[in-house]
């Protein structure tokens, strides 16, 4: 399940008044509160859960918050959540982009990948026929725990 791969790293020896997420993933907060999320839930359970992640996002320490709802609804129901809310926005989103700028494979790179190199990422890609493979050398996101002294938990990042 990919939101296991998106949401597992933050979690231990953090300090409770810092709120990493909000910190260094801020770009989530328009994600999983927009409003047409809760259309995406025909499931009475997820829906819950999406009603209950939307309206907590802004106002608590995000980490917590989604421990909270980890052992409240179990974990794999968050992330399915989790899930289908950035793959949707995701799509919403690129989609506009590509109407907007065009849906070519070099302003694809110009828009999002180009301008991650500044945050510290490197990566390289090879493209063969109509098929394009990319290798991430070095993640940001990997010098977070050294920076903020954690070891393991949680991080949300798009992949």
């Amino acid at each position: 399940m990919p939101a296991e791969n998106v949401i597992k790293w933050l979690q231990s020896e953090y300090q409770p008044s810092k709120d990493y997420i909000a910190e260094h993933i801020g770009w989530l907060d328009g994600i999983l509160t927009h409003p047409e999320n809760p259309g995406l839930f025909q499931d009475e359970n997820l829906s819950v859960i999406q009603r209950d992640l939307a309206n907590r996002w802004p106002h608590e320490n995000r980490l917590e918050l989604l421990n909270d709802l980890a052992d409240k609804y179990g974990e794999e129901a968050v992330f399915a959540v989790i899930d289908k809310i950035i793959d949707a926005n995701c799509r919403r989103d690129w989609e506009l982009v590509g109407k907007e700028r065009g849906n070519s494979f070099a302003n694809f790179l110009k828009i999002l990948w180009e301008p991650v190199r500044d945050s510290g990422f490197e990566f390289t890609y090879e493209t063969e026929g109509k098929q394009t493979k990319f290798c991430v050398t070095k993640c940001a996101c990997m010098t977070w725990p050294e920076k903020s002294a954690l070891k393991n938990g949680y991080i949300i990042s798009s992949v």
